[in-house]
């Protein structure tokens, strides 16, 4: 693939000659180019991007995120430079075979952001913009119901359900920062210690059990062979315990049910 030629020069100067590989693992629209110390992300203008230079700006001195070397709009494209962070995802095999461990660093990272303080940030509502994204793309076909996750949407028959049963069962604010999408390959560990957070895109406030149904739905994924290999130690209560919260089945299934609309 002949990446340089379609780069702006700013990026270009930067990484020309340096080797790379293109990311197949997440699931984002976007291309993402991995180089040793670099993530370079490519993709059209959207909310999800635009709010990610936001969250930086914001959180930079705040939380661990990568640091945004160069970004470069050109037409309806924008071209994203940012540092690497050093460590693995939460979800390597190395944390994956140390339950305890990944407990611990998942709790802590939850936690991390739950005590940030949110007043007078210049964030989005997590909450609101995912419901009105959920919306707009119910209502132009493109999402399908074929592809929802069936333990969580098996009480419905369609998005439109899904949507108006969110509505209608809206949770009372709790409202702590929000990643939006803490799955665990979006934690960046380093042996026993807390690197940072990637794919910021959906990152803003939110109850604070929005993050904890996902990576709480993740870490159970990880473990039983949803995504491939089964691993031993799995334990349905250890992040609940860990946090100190009382475990709320209709909160976890809400917000699992809001993941679902992003399609």
């Amino acid at each position: 693939m002949e990446l340089n030629k379609k780069l702006p020069n700013s990026i270009k100067q930067i990484i020309e000659g340096l080797s790379y590989t293109i990311d197949t693992f997440g699931e984002s629209n976007s291309l993402v180019v991995i180089f040793e110390d670099y993530i370079l992300k490519i993709s059209t203008l959207s909310f999800d991007i635009e709010n990610e230079l936001r969250v930086y700006n914001t959180l930079k001195d705040k939380i661990p995120i990568p640091k945004i070397i160069e970004c470069v709009k050109e037409n309806n494209s924008i071209y994203l430079l940012k540092e690497k962070l050093k460590g693995n995802m939460l979800s390597n095999p190395y944390y994956m075979e140390r339950p305890e461990l990944l407990y611990k660093l998942a709790s802590e990272a939850i936690q991390l952001l739950w005590s940030i303080d949110i007043n007078g940030l210049d964030l989005m509502n997590t909450y609101d913009t995912i419901m009105e994204f959920g919306c707009d793309c119910n209502q132009k076909g493109y999402l399908d119901f074929k592809e929802s996750d069936s333990l969580i949407t098996k009480d419905f028959s369609n998005f439109g359900e899904i949507i108006e049963y969110l509505k209608k069962n809206k949770i009372e604010e709790d409202n702590t920062l929000c990643h939006g999408d803490l799955c665990i390959p979006n934690i960046i560990c380093d042996k026993d210690k807390l690197v940072g957070f990637i794919d910021l895109g959906l990152m803003g406030i939110s109850n604070k059990y929005h993050d904890l149904a996902i990576l709480y739905r993740s870490i159970k994924y990880n473990f039983n062979g949803t995504y491939g290999k089964c691993y031993l130690g799995y334990d349905d209560n250890k992040l609940f315990e860990l946090l100190g919260i009382k475990r709320d089945e209709f909160k976890l299934k809400y917000y699992l049910l809001l993941d679902e609309i992003l399609g």
